[in-house]
Order: structure tokens, then sequence, then C-alpha cells
């Protein structure tokens, strides 16, 4: 093998463009917009040997994510107008709940709408009003009221 076709590289490059919508991250497209840009310079340059095309393309394909990571670390990321909106969680922050089981050696179950919440708190009796004041993973953090 001499060298590959620019519509070979063509190729190369939509299939790395079709695997960026399967996969997150953002990587698979700079290999595909590589390829295309290798598949151009061939149709340019037809008589490319395949070790400069490879060369091309590893070099574009490199180039290209350092130049976006470059990019995206001096753009900030946006700031949500609402943080909590994917965490159902922070909703509860601040409430107040009976007890219907009691907290002991700090853990405990609390019901909240349909379901059972596992809580961390000060050892408490059943019955006792809890206020929810913080997370942490799936835990609700709880203090007496």
């Amino acid at each position: 093998m001499e060298s590959l076709a620019f519509w070979q590289w063509m190729i190369i490059g939509v299939v790395f463009l079709v695997l960026e919508v399967f996969a997150p991250g953002a990587i698979f497209m700079w290999f595909g917009f590589s390829g295309l840009l290798t598949g151009l310079v061939v149709w340019l340059l037809p008589d490319m040997g395949i070790a400069m095309q490879v060369l091309l393309f590893s070099v574009s394909t490199v180039l290209s994510i350092f130049a976006w990571r470059l990019l995206r670390k001096n753009k900030p990321e946006p700031v949500s107008p609402d943080p909590d909106l994917n965490n159902r969680l922070s909703v509860f922050i601040g409430q107040e709940h009976t007890l219907k089981h009691p907290i002991v050696d700090g853990k405990g179950r609390l019901h909240l709408g349909d379901g059972t919440w596992t809580i961390r708190g000060p050892d408490l009796p059943a019955g006792s009003k809890v206020r929810i004041t913080g997370i942490r993973g799936i835990q609700f953090i709880v203090e007496a009221v």
C-alpha cells in the first residue's frame, strides 16, 4: 500500500464524526476533521505517500486537540440561572419533617414524598422534628428543631 486515495480519507473522517455522536467528550470530532483535512490535501496532492498522509493526519489531530483544549481553558463555563435544576434533593434543604423512625448511631430513615431516604444527624427518638440542612451523596444531613 503506497497511499490512500482522498476518498478513503474522507470516509475515515466521516466514520470518526459519526463515532463522535455516540461517544462523549468531543475527541473523535478532531480525528474526523483531521481525516477530512487529510483527504482534501491528498485530493490536491495525489502523489503524496502514505507516510506523509499518516503524518499529516496525526499532526493535525494532535494540534487540533491541543488548540481546542487551550481555547476551552480560557473560556469559563456558563453559570446556570438555576443551579439546582437537575438536583432534585436540593429542594428539600431547609424543610422540616417529623421522624417516623428514630435516628440511632447517627443514622436513620426519613419518608419524603413517595420515597424513603437515609439521613445522618444526632440520635433522636421517633416523633422528633428535624430540619434538612445539607446533602452528602444521596443522604440528607439533619439537625433537631
